[in-house]
């Protein structure tokens, strides 16, 4: 995105929405008009941190990390109004109203509906219904810690959304398809470790190079054209700098893509993708 304004506004149910102006670049949408779902997630990820840094939603990262445990993505409206056009003056005002939504131990879940609001279209189109799970994590052991006091004053407003668990095994009758990424410095966040939207960019590419070689029964030819209604990604281990980790990829039912990222036999994501 070239540019990104935020404004927070407080509404009445606990919720808080920030406004975000953004202009995205061609490079965020594939050559079919389609966004890329790790631009979609980074996006989201910033307005998100920007909440925790200024606005007070979430306390702020003082003696502790975030990490992104699950998300769950759901792609409900039509994304191509915000690719740019050539000489356009009017620039995509996107809202993002954000609730907290489960809250446990370590964790809680914030609900994030992703709508436009562009001169001449109807307010409130929602593009995207997300569910972003985190964990407050030591930064010295790098395990999980309790909540503070100040998350969980918010429980009784919860409605107990959440991401369901998954199996990451992989599909004994599956035809699978394994690619392999070395991972290098752009691809690092301020955790010192791969970004958690950088995995879907590695989904992404090893889906297209599957398709392109017959590995899905029900998916073939150029994945670019493919639309995607939903995906949801487990974290479950720390990738860093100079890592070699294979992406394994296989239909499990039609039209349903899994992916196992792994490094030394070792799952450190799995993603489940719904065309």
């Amino acid at each position: 995105m070239e540019r990104r304004i935020g404004k927070l506004v407080l509404s009445n149910n606990n919720s808080k929405i920030i406004t975000s102006i953004c202009g995205f670049r061609f490079s965020d949408f594939n050559i079919r008009g389609r966004i890329r779902l790790w631009k979609l997630a980074e996006y989201l990820e910033w307005i998100r941190m920007g909440l925790v840094r200024e606005a007070g939603f979430l306390p702020p990262v003082r003696n502790y990390m975030l990490f992104v445990r699950a998300a769950k993505y759901s792609i409900v409206g039509d994304m191509k109004p915000l690719i740019p056009e050539l000489g356009a003056k009017v620039i995509p005002r996107l809202e993002v109203d954000h609730r907290v939504s489960a809250i446990g131990k370590s964790s809680y879940t914030v609900r994030e509906m992703l709508t436009m609001n562009n001169e001449g279209k109807e307010a409130g189109d929602v593009l995207v219904d997300s569910l972003i799970k985190a964990v407050r994590m030591n930064p010295q052991t790098r395990q999980p810690m309790s909540l503070g006091e100040d998350m969980l004053q918010l429980r009784p407003f919860c409605d107990g959304a959440d991401v369901e668990r998954a199996e990451t095994a992989l599909d004994d009758a599956a035809k699978k398809f394994v690619h392999q990424f070395v991972v290098v410095k752009s691809q690092i966040d301020f955790n010192k470790h791969v970004n958690q939207s950088i995995y879907l960019s590695f989904c992404e590419d090893t889906a297209s190079l599957a398709a392109s070689n017959g590995i899905y029964p029900s998916v073939t030819g150029d994945f670019d054209e493919e639309n995607i209604k939903s995906f949801t990604v487990y974290y479950e281990n720390e990738c860093k700098l100079g890592d070699t980790i294979h992406v394994e990829t296989w239909e499990a039912a039609p039209r349903q893509l899994k992916f196992r990222v792994l490094k030394d036999g070792k799952v450190l994501c799995f993603v489940i993708m719904t065309l």
